[in-house]
């Protein structure tokens, strides 16, 4: 039996975006499917949201870029490889991230998940806010303030409250022949600097891509 770890990023299309707070006793509302209907999955790529009432917005074109990844431990049969993936937003110029969304894991037998397994770990419906999604089954996002990192897992990672929902997805093959998933999703959580500040995000829609790599 042979084990290895294997990391891919890649960056494929092009996206756009929030005071301080202390306490994890804020809680987002939940969301409806979708705060703003005029977005679907064949919408541009794109991120927007309220953070501490403030609107924030990024989408895809010259001044941000979509950015998509994965992070695999790969195992020989019969023991199974676990893979998860990324998408998020940088800025062109800097390269810097501005989002970063991580959902996992998948356990399947081989290098790679075949395209419908891949696609169906897409599939519409609730997931929870996790610390580690390369060894915990869910999502956790970050999002960088002037270089200043943000996220749902630094900190407690408290979420009470907090609400991720894929509502809708479809299927794409990348240049390259990889299975991609867009997804459209609606969120809120509670943001950790990881020294007991808090931000609030509410209202949030999403369009990235996912591909198998």
């Amino acid at each position: 039996m042979t084990r290895f770890y294997a990391i891919v990023i890649s960056i494929a299309i092009a996206f756009a975006g929030c005071k301080k707070n202390k306490g994890d006793e804020i809680t987002p509302g939940t969301p409806i499917n979708n705060p703003n209907p005029m977005v679907t999955v064949n919408s541009p790529a794109q991120v927007s949201f309220k953070l501490d009432g403030t609107d924030i917005s990024y989408m895809e074109g010259s001044t941000y870029q979509q950015t998509v990844g994965s992070s695999s431990f790969l195992a020989t049969p019969p023991d199974s490889s676990e893979s998860s993936w990324s998408c998020g937003f940088e800025d062109v110029s800097m390269g810097n991230p501005i989002v970063e969304l991580d959902k996992g894991y998948l356990k399947f037998l081989g290098n790679m998940p075949d395209s419908d397994i891949f696609y169906n770990f897409f599939s519409p419906g609730n997931f929870n806010y996790v610390m580690n999604p390369d060894a915990e089954i869910g999502v956790r996002l970050t999002y960088y303030i002037n270089g200043a990192k943000w996220s749902t897992y630094d900190g407690t990672g408290n979420q009470t409250g907090s609400v991720f929902k894929i509502t809708d997805r479809k299927k794409f093959w990348s240049l390259g022949g990889n299975t991609g998933a867009t997804v459209l999703i609606s969120f809120n959580c509670i943001l950790h600097d990881g020294h007991g500040n808090t931000k609030t995000l509410t209202d949030g829609v999403m369009v990235c891509s996912f591909e198998n790599l």
